[in-house]
């Protein structure tokens, strides 16, 4: 049923691009020892890619201001990178939801 639709298709990607982009934020977080700046050039290609892959524009410009904040060292850049986070994990768990209910239907 999904393969023969484009919306379920569709959904099904942009629930994994929300949930994998939750994924590389942490990834991201986790190296140690890592150049504040090199962190935030990397959440702003993260951002990017997001926008190509799914376009999800709350999450992708959320994430794409943490990571110019964080690339001028504004401290205030890491408490915002809860907000994309926040927004992938339920726009994520939404569209899943979306998915299985219309799957199911």
């Amino acid at each position: 049923m999904i393969a023969r639709s484009q919306e379920l298709r569709s959904r099904a990607a942009q629930t994994l691009a929300l949930f994998a982009t939750v994924l590389f934020i942490s990834l991201l977080l986790a190296i140690p020892d890592q150049a504040f700046r090199v962190f935030g050039i990397e959440l702003v290609a993260l951002a990017r890619i997001l926008d190509t892959v799914a376009p999800n524009a709350i999450t992708s410009v959320l994430l794409l201001l943490s990571g110019v904040l964080i690339i001028f060292h504004v401290h205030a850049g890491l408490d915002l990178l809860v907000l994309p986070v926040l927004v992938a994990l339920a726009g994520g768990v939404a569209s899943a939801w979306l998915l299985l209910t219309t799957v199911a239907a």
